[in-house]
């Protein structure tokens, strides 16, 4: 079987193998890096693919993801003190991961071909929410709201998108209409947002004050799906 390859680092995975194995009979592959085990409970989906540099599995139909909290479990350590830990942790991060995310927040959206950026959060809210789109992988960020989120933090997520994913949300943003402002000038504080998209060599960007319309609740719905357990369902 050919090995998938990972979107990130680009190298060959390991294939996954559940359940009791032979260890006699699969030892040169697991010395080889050519599978991985993962254990004897098998979920619903299971991923298929494991990539060893950047610790992303990857599921049927391409779809891959990296979690934080897979991350602080591998460390061996206690999520509940994650602010404490977040900043001097990012050194422990997969390096094909960490010199991913630190070249992509030197890119600018209005320099590639289809990628976009969404922030939500605001003086009232009890988090910040950042996700950008880039390279056909999404990205999210939370942190503490209205602290700005400091270059080198630890992604809540880094999702590897299938075909059908990002088809959704390339048809999504080329045929919905976004107006420049929305505005609620009734509420001083509260929930802001904004939007920044470059595709088909166009970029527009869109912000709201405490004003949520249809299209952005749908467009945010979508991303809140991909960047879920619950997206996995998708994949069975």
């Amino acid at each position: 079987m050919r090995r998938k390859k990972c979107n990130i680092c680009n190298e060959e995975c390991a294939e996954y193998l559940f359940g009791l194995p032979n260890f006699e009979a699969i030892q040169d592959d697991l010395d080889n890096g050519k599978i991985v085990l993962g254990g004897c409970c098998i979920s619903i989906p299971s991923p298929k693919w494991h990539c060893k540099s950047c610790c992303i599995d990857y599921y049927s139909g391409g779809y891959g993801e990296w979690s934080k909290d897979s991350f602080y479990e591998s460390l061996d350590f206690d999520i509940d003190e994650e602010d404490v830990f977040e900043k001097s942790s990012f050194s422990e991060l997969p390096e094909n991961i960490r010199t991913f995310l630190l070249e992509v927040d030197n890119l600018s959206i209005k320099d590639l071909n289809f990628a976009f950026r969404l922030e939500i959060g605001g003086y009232t809210s009890f988090e910040q929410i950042e996700y950008y789109f880039i390279k056909n992988i999404l990205i999210k960020y939370v942190s503490e709201s209205p602290i700005p989120r400091y270059r080198e933090s630890i992604p809540d997520g880094v999702y590897i998108l299938n075909k059908d994913q990002i088809h959704r949300i390339r048809v999504f943003l080329d045929n919905s209409t976004w107006d420049r402002h929305y505005q609620n000038n009734e509420v001083i504080d509260g929930t802001e947002w904004n939007l920044e998209v470059k595709i088909k060599g166009s970029f527009f960007k869109s912000y709201g004050h405490m004003q949520f319309p249809g299209v952005y609740e749908e467009f945010k719905s979508i991303l809140e799906e991909i960047a879920s357990y619950n997206s996995l369902d998708d994949l069975i």
